[in-house]
């Protein structure tokens, strides 16, 4: 389907696949996954790639308490151009501990290559890891939520520093965190108010940025 729009013009990216499922437990699979894809750009056909992807995955209740989403696997990327190629381990999904009956703890991690939108950078590969924390109190209207991650982007060509003779392996540090409380006005209706916080650390001082915000919400559901 459609993606990004940079200055290599618009992104198409195809992907299929297949998955064979094993019910190794009764309330969880494994599975066995294969696909093969494509991106195409829509001004620069040099940036072009071909992608395999081979790797298990697991899902559904392990316990009473723990439940997985979690996947792991191989791919392999080759560009139409003399761009390095990439092949490494790629995972995501997480994992959800049912602590109590009311308090929920969560583990969220990714590890995948991205399509950089700038010309000389083929693509980055994005490192994450998340930590949740929900608590629902007695009443089960009110609850709390926390999270906190932090993560890395590496680039895979070097790039040009601010005196244009030396160059490097671009680098970006992330951190961030939010907390929110969600409100049961009713079985249909709920608010939310949020506030977090990310932070990104380049070794290219001009990309390093801080955000913060906060947010409310409301969610009718029928």
């Amino acid at each position: 389907g459609p993606g990004l729009v940079g200055p290599a013009g618009r992104l198409d990216q195809q992907l299929g696949g297949a998955t064979l499922w094993w019910k190794f437990a009764p309330k969880a699979d494994l599975g066995l996954t294969a696909q093969y894809g494509s991106q195409v750009f829509g001004n620069d056909s040099s940036r072009n790639t071909q992608m395999g992807i081979a790797g298990l995955a697991l899902r559904g209740d392990l316990t009473s308490k723990l439940t997985s989403t979690f996947r792991i696997a191989v791919e392999h990327q080759t560009a139409t151009s003399s761009a390095p190629s990439f092949t490494g381990v790629i995972l995501g999904g997480g994992w959800t501990f049912q602590a109590t009956e009311r308090t929920q703890l969560t583990l969220t991690t990714d590890r995948t290559p991205q399509v950089s939108i700038f010309e000389n950078a083929q693509y980055y590969i994005s490192t994450t890891a998340w930590l949740g924390l929900r608590h629902e109190f007695p009443s089960r209207k009110l609850a709390l939520w926390l999270r906190a991650g932090a993560g890395q982007d590496d680039y895979n060509t070097k790039q040009p520093t601010a005196n244009g003779v030396t160059t490097k392996y671009r680098v970006d540090t992330l951190v961030g965190a939010s907390v929110g409380l969600d409100y049961a006005i009713q079985p249909w209706l709920r608010a939310g108010l949020e506030y977090w916080f990310r932070q990104r650390t380049s070794n290219f001082p001009q990309f390093n940025y801080d955000d913060s915000r906060f947010s409310g919400r409301m969610t009718v559901q029928f």
